[in-house]
């Protein structure tokens, strides 16, 4: 299966960008659909795959030229649409936390999960890769939007 492997290495910063926002998708959702001690525990079960994907995925940027604005920008708009997507699924399982007798519980399982150095760091190590700065944002922003606004101005 090593073929398998090799062939799933991100080329470019777009399928690197769906890789990481689909992996991190699947892991609020499968943190959303946590109800109970089992399901948790089931949720922390795919993070050490979820590690190696996103380790996989920060190696493969590292290996690239450094993203372009316009790359900088299309990353973080597909990581705000996931988090959109995922919200509201996570939203109410938190709301439902005060009523579940194995709150205390859960949340010592997902707060470990959370607190993941390692993971930390390779998400860290992303966004630095993907950091858009605030004035390139707007300057990309315009650019899409067709603004005919003077440079410089607010």
């Amino acid at each position: 299966s090593k073929d398998v492997e090799a062939a799933t290495v991100p080329v470019s910063h777009s399928e690197i960008a769906d890789g990481v926002v689909n992996t991190m998708y699947d892991m609020i959702s499968q943190m959303a659909a946590t109800k109970d001690v089992a399901s948790a525990e089931a949720f922390v079960a795919t993070i050490p795959d979820v590690k190696a994907k996103m380790k996989n995925y920060l190696e493969a940027a590292q290996s690239l030229p450094a993203p372009t604005d316009d790359e900088k920008v299309a990353f973080e708009d597909k990581m705000n649409e996931a988090q959109e997507k995922a919200g509201p699924a996570l939203m109410a399982m938190m709301m439902a936390m005060p009523q579940n007798p194995d709150a205390e519980a859960i949340g010592k399982i997902i707060d470990e999960v959370m607190d993941d150095q390692e993971m930390k760091k390779v998400v860290e190590a992303l966004e630095a890769i993907y950091k858009v700065e605030a004035s390139v944002e707007d300057e990309v922003e315009d650019k899409v939007e067709g603004s005919v606004e003077a440079p410089g101005t607010e």
